[in-house]
């Protein structure tokens, strides 16, 4: 009986630890600002988290009988006095070995039969391909390049390109195309689908792309990793998706598509940070744009290679995260990276560094300029909490220093950026070192 209490008394700890690890504001899961699995927001997502409940209830049965018959033999046999005698010597039975042969199999077979059954419902075949999103990983961001057939035609889809914020419609199929130019990448999106390796590679008699699925069931913001272990940087690989209805979806879509205009006028600081930066962002970045002729859309910036690529700049205005989904699009935190993107995330690709404050207040009003209606991408941005890293938490404080320097609101700065620290927690190392060298 006390063998059996404390194998009770042992499950009932580890099912409130697994209980307090499910929980949005555990320790365990980093901050309260992160989601809990649990809360899924696709089917795809959903069953994936029943499989996962119903092996960890077998495997906390399997735990609690095991314990308490260790526990059991352990106190019920073990030798009280140094007067009692050694007990009887046997060897092999067959009952009990046909037992716990028997009995581990069957559990494995019935794990394996649970797991297939999921696998065989998220690698369908048949989903529908009206919206097909590339998702390329670079070290260290996400890449996404549309194609839309219900926005478009079937055979000219509204393609788009954009990055670290994948905006989906809610209750129609999404198709992801998993890919990778550099390492091994993993596209993970908890609250959506299942993980799904991004391999690099040529594709020509290979293997092709990975693949995953998902129909987001409610609108939001679901905060997605790359869950394969990819290099300095792989904790400052993430990105979002955000789900809206179908007409705000259509608006962003629409809107995303159309190629902005390059400046003319001269004497604008559109124009001094257009020139800057062609000349500054040219060999990794790619920027399209409607050229002077009018109708014409030229690629102004060339990529200097797949190894060094970096996000397209034709809408990062109009992205709610930048630098891998690591800083929010604010002036001041766009100052701090254009100043030292070493410092604030060391070991990026981007080496190339704009010390001057007017030459990067010029590039980021040129970068505005290109940013999309207001309007249309307020849905995006009311689209639930902007989550960060934990070891980026508290770049208000650099930010706000920022805004002041370069002549900035300030106070609206350090306002919204104080509310999103108070929110954070304080045991930032790597933000202390990161603030004494920028300072």
């Amino acid at each position: 009986m006390v063998a059996l209490g404390a194998a009770l008394v042992v499950g009932l700890a580890l099912v409130g630890l697994l209980a307090f690890a499910a929980t949005p504001s555990s320790a365990l899961f980093g901050t309260a600002r992160t989601p809990s699995l649990s809360r899924t927001a696709s089917d795809v997502a959903a069953d994936l988290n029943t499989l996962y409940n119903r092996v960890t209830w077998i495997a906390i049965v399997i735990f609690v009988l095991v314990q308490g018959a260790i526990l059991y033999a352990a106190l019920g046999f073990r030798r009280k006095s140094e007067d009692d005698p050694e007990p009887v010597q046997t060897h092999g039975n067959n009952t009990l070995e046909v037992i716990w042969t028997v009995i581990p199999s069957l559990i494995v077979l019935g794990l394996a039969f649970l797991s297939y059954r999921e696998m065989r419902a998220e690698y369908v075949t048949e989903v529908p391909d009206d919206l097909v999103i590339t998702a390329t990983g670079y070290r260290w961001y996400w890449a996404f390049d549309y194609a839309d057939k219900t926005l478009g035609a079937p055979s000219a889809p509204l393609t788009l390109t954009t990055a670290t914020e994948l905006v989906i419609p809610v209750n129609r199929p999404v198709k992801v195309l998993i890919d990778s130019q550099d390492v091994i990448h993993s596209f993970w999106v908890p609250q959506l689908a299942g993980k799904r390796d991004a391999v690099p590679g040529a594709r020509d008699g290979g293997y092709g792309m990975n693949s995953v699925w998902f129909e987001a069931d409610t609108p939001g913001r679901y905060e997605g990793q790359c869950a394969e272990l990819c290099g300095t940087w792989h904790s400052g690989m993430r990105f979002s998706v955000v789900a809206l209805p179908e007409a705000e979806y259509a608006a962003w879509a629409r809107a995303m598509a159309v190629v902005p205009k390059a400046p003319t006028d001269a004497a604008s600081p559109e124009f001094a940070g257009f020139t800057t930066a062609k000349a500054v962002c040219g060999a990794c970045h790619m920027l399209d744009l409607v050229g002077p002729g009018g109708g014409v859309v030229t690629e102004t910036l060339q990529a200097g290679g797949s190894q060094t690529r970096g996000p397209n700049l034709t809408r990062v205005a109009s992205r709610s995260h930048f630098a891998g989904g690591m800083f929010e699009t604010t002036d001041a935190n766009l100052h701090s990276w254009l100043a030292d993107p070493q410092a604030l995330k060391p070991g990026t690709l981007m080496s190339v560094n704009l010390p001057d404050p007017k030459a990067a207040a010029d590039v980021i009003a040129f970068l505005k300029s290109l940013a999309i209606d207001a309007a249309v991408l307020a849905p995006v941005r009311a689209a639930g909490p902007q989550i960060v890293p934990n070891d980026l938490d508290g770049l208000g404080e650099i930010g706000g220093g920022a805004a002041d320097e370069h002549g900035g609101d300030g106070a609206h700065e350090d306002e919204a950026e104080g509310e999103h620290d108070a929110r954070a927690p304080r045991d930032d190392t790597h933000l202390a070192s990161t603030l004494e060298r920028t300072r």
